[in-house]
């Protein structure tokens, strides 16, 4: 029996020592672009979500489900969420898709958590993630009615899908501006060369591209300057003078 012992306590001295050398050494992988160990990406989300519900209350969304909390809850996710979330119908986010691991598309219905663990998830985050404990920036209200959006995303009024899409960066709108304007300046021309239109005329056909072209390009850039005036704002409101942090 003490035999035993004293081989299961060496046993744990060397599996002891073994991590220890891992971590001590540099052995374990940290960038974010890397691929996960298949033990990893099968237990950690079985992890992550048995300590949410552990944490997590049995508190029911005390705001209604109404146009105006979800137009609010769109606008927020808008401001906060959209650069790693993506938007509703879009393509993963780029961005989100660096972390290690990316950040789901939350606008699925999320059916695997209920409203208070989603809410939970929002307050506090989730370290060494990359999502942040927006309790810190978001009141209560705002966190409930972002969630009201995620659990009914599949089934949102015209006028809230609207809102959380106007204002998203959106190549595929400035796709389709570089593609118009292309189209325009080719017609214009061809126009030209067969006389249909004037020197003077065809210029201002070829400004006239041009300039919506280069508006299109400013809306989106003022519109996503905007989105991140308001994240700072908030964070500044939270935390004046970087206290707190």
């Amino acid at each position: 029996m003490r035999k035993v012992l004293l081989g299961a306590v060496l046993m744990l001295v060397i599996l002891l020592l073994s991590a220890l050398a891992v971590m001590r050494l540099g052995l374990m992988p940290v960038n974010a672009d890397g691929n996960h160990s298949s033990v990893e990406a099968r237990i950690m989300p079985l992890v992550l979500h048995a300590s949410i519900v552990r944490h997590a209350s049995a508190d029911t969304n005390p705001l209604a489900v109404n146009e105006k909390n979800l137009k609010a809850g769109a606008s927020t996710y808008k401001e906060m969420c959209v650069r790693c979330h993506s938007t509703p119908g879009d393509n993963p986010s780029v961005y989100g898709q660096s972390f290690h691991p990316p950040a789901p598309q939350l606008l699925g219905g999320m059916p695997n958590y209920i409203d208070s663990q989603l809410f939970w998830t929002i307050k506090h985050g989730i370290r060494n993630t990359g999502m942040p404990a927006w309790g810190s920036m978001l009141s209560d209200d705002e966190i409930w009615q972002l969630v009201s959006l995620l659990k009914n995303s599949q089934d949102l009024p015209p006028s809230v899908e609207a809102t959380a899409a106007i204002g998203a960066y959106s190549p595929g709108l400035l796709t389709a501006l570089t593609l118009y304007s292309l189209l325009f300046y080719v017609v214009s021309r061809l126009a030209f060369r067969e006389g249909l239109l004037t020197n003077r005329v065809a210029l201002v056909c070829l400004a006239f591209a041009g300039l919506f072209y280069c508006g299109g390009c400013l809306t989106q850039c003022v519109q996503s300057l905007v989105t991140q005036r308001k994240t700072m704002i908030k964070v500044n409101i939270r935390y004046p003078n970087n206290e707190g942090t």
